[in-house]
């Protein structure tokens, strides 16, 4: 009985990790925009983006080792897994009027909370900092947004994408100057760069059927593929981290064009 409920426990865990997981978060990031709401989901990007340079430097300033049973190098205080679920999924908590979602995204940031202490990757002091500092980067960009709904659109676009990437780059900075910047922190940054760049010129795109958005959508990820097949194919072993994860500013760049694309053209 005992053992079965550890294989239950230890299956749960992994289950909600999997919500966590690039190979989850990218779809629904790209279906998201494309056909649903491009304001909620290229905001959603862009916070997480964002905050996975974030939380290494925070990182960097506690540098709280990692537990000694893992074997690896690197910083545990906060989790960078819970900081990131918690400004993506909290963000649709917080745009989202539906009771059902609202509570299937607290499920999930609980369930990954739980998952990642009972699998010792963290302690509940890493979980909770990192919900801590999660949700302070949504409030504050709440309240940063609420100030520019005055202004157009498409400025609006372009103004809070400059002050993202201008944000990341004192992050990177600072990491810089610090120590040595790592790869996931060199993705973070080439895709806020491709994605606010696309997105501040191109806008939101126009209207187009839910059969153009579907077939965009999947285009979209069959190029982010290629784009990843291809440097993991020809660059891997030849390029250092600051131009093998260049691949990134196509990959998120790719969304707003796409989203151009197949959009229908406006009368005149």
């Amino acid at each position: 009985m005992n053992e079965l409920l550890s294989t239950s426990f230890f299956y749960g865990a992994k289950f909600f990790l999997f919500f966590s997981q690039e190979f989850i978060i990218i779809p629904i990031i790209v279906f998201g925009f494309i056909m649903g709401k491009k304001d909620n989901f290229g905001s959603a990007l862009s916070l997480l983006l964002l905050t996975m340079i974030f939380n290494t430097l925070l990182k960097s300033m506690f540098q709280v080792p990692l537990a000694p049973h893992l074997e690896k190098v690197g910083f545990a205080f906060p989790s960078g897994h819970m900081q990131s679920a918690v400004v993506f999924y909290g963000w649709f908590f917080y745009k989202t009027s539906s009771l059902p979602l609202k509570g299937l995204s607290l499920i999930l940031l609980a369930g990954c909370g739980w998952a990642l202490v009972y699998l010792r990757y963290h302690t509940w002091i890493d979980v909770f900092g990192s919900i801590g500092f999660g949700v302070l980067t949504l409030a504050l960009y709440v309240q940063f947004f609420r100030k520019l709904d005055a202004f157009d659109p498409k400025f609006r676009l372009i103004f809070i994408g400059a002050c993202f990437f201008a944000i990341a780059s004192l992050f990177l900075g600072f990491l810089g100057y610090h120590g040595e910047v790592l790869a996931h922190v060199w993705m973070a940054y080439y895709a806020l760069m491709g994605f606010s760049l696309a997105w501040g010129i191109l806008g939101n795109g126009g209207e187009f059927s839910q059969c153009r958005g579907l077939f965009g959508a999947l285009g979209c990820l069959a190029f982010i593929f290629l784009i990843q097949s291809l440097f993991q194919k020809f660059f891997l072993t030849r390029l250092p981290s600051y131009l093998f994860e260049m691949q990134w500013l196509l990959s998120a760049g790719s969304l707003p064009i796409v989203a151009k694309m197949i959009s229908h053209k406006e009368p005149k």
